[in-house]
Order: C-alpha cells, then structure tokens, then sequence
C-alpha cells in the first residue's frame, strides 16, 4: 500500500495554481508533492476543494471555446508577398498582404454544436432540395439571365471608366 501524502493548504494552493496553469493534473500533482490518486480522493472527499477544480476545468472550457470561436470566424492570419503594378511608379512592386485563413471543419463543429438541427445533413439536403432546380430552365430563360447579367456588367464598367476620366 502505498504512503499517503500529508495535505496541506500550502500544496493545495501550489496544486491549484500549477494545475491552473498547466490543465494537467498528473504534472500539477507532481509539482505540488501529491500523487494523481490523492488528487482525485481530495476531490471525491472535499466539496470546496473540487468546486475549486471544478472552477478551473469550466475557465479551460471557456478559453478553449472562445479560441476555437476565434479559430472559426476570424482564422489563422498568415501573410503573403505578391507581386503588383503600382501606376504612380511605372513599376512591378512586392506587397505584402495579411491573409486570414477561416477553418472551415471549425466552424462546422461549432455550428453543429450550437444549432445541430439546423446543420444536419438531412436539413442541409432537404432545403438544397427547396432550391429552384436550373436543370429544368428552359434555353430562353438561360439566354435572359445571361444577358441581364452581362448588362448589368456593362454597366458598372462604364462608370468605372467614367469615374477614371
């Protein structure tokens, strides 16, 4: 059998903090002098001494779903050098631009943890079903929806070139 570890405030406190700062029990029990065992029965044992851990697991918890939110909406910034004509110099010049890489699978688990109904397969192909079916246009129909859109087009290039004079 084993020795039991004397517990003491002191370590209680260095296990909490250790263990705030880690998230890893096993290494803040070791740091504190206590044995993983030990930690678990002075959780089972002492209410205010698991509200505490309780405490620090849901603060995690939240840092953990808030990074993964930031992952999700805003993504990994990288940056990029390409390369682009500047008109006031005549010239190729090199400009670095800040590009933010969203994480799609991220995002779908966030999505499929907040609203699961709403993002199921069976949901998501029953409304793509709603969607009006193009295979059944017939070729006039096509033929004005193009030519609507390369007037439109149009359009806005001739007041960009106006806007340029």
């Amino acid at each position: 059998m084993a020795r039991l570890t004397k517990r003491t405030n002191r370590r209680d406190e260095a296990f909490l903090k250790a263990y705030e700062l880690t998230g890893d029990k096993k290494l803040a029990a070791e740091q504190a002098g206590y044995s993983v065992k030990s930690i678990y029965r002075y959780i089972r044992e002492d209410a205010a001494f698991a509200e505490r851990v309780s405490e620090i697991e849901y603060s995690e918890i939240a840092m953990i779903e808030a990074s993964a939110l930031d992952l999700a909406v805003n993504g990994d910034i990288d940056y990029k050098s390409l390369k682009v004509f500047d008109k006031s110099l005549g010239k190729e010049v090199s400009k670095i631009v800040k590009i933010h890489r969203r994480n799609g699978p991220m995002m779908q688990y966030l999505m499929d943890r907040k609203a699961p109904k709403k993002w199921d397969k069976e949901t998501i192909k029953q409304e793509m079903e709603k969607e009006k079916d193009y295979d059944n246009l017939s070729l006039s129909d096509i033929c004005e929806d193009l030519f609507s859109t390369l007037n439109a087009l149009q359009s806005v290039d001739a007041k960009a070139e106006e806007n340029e004079d």
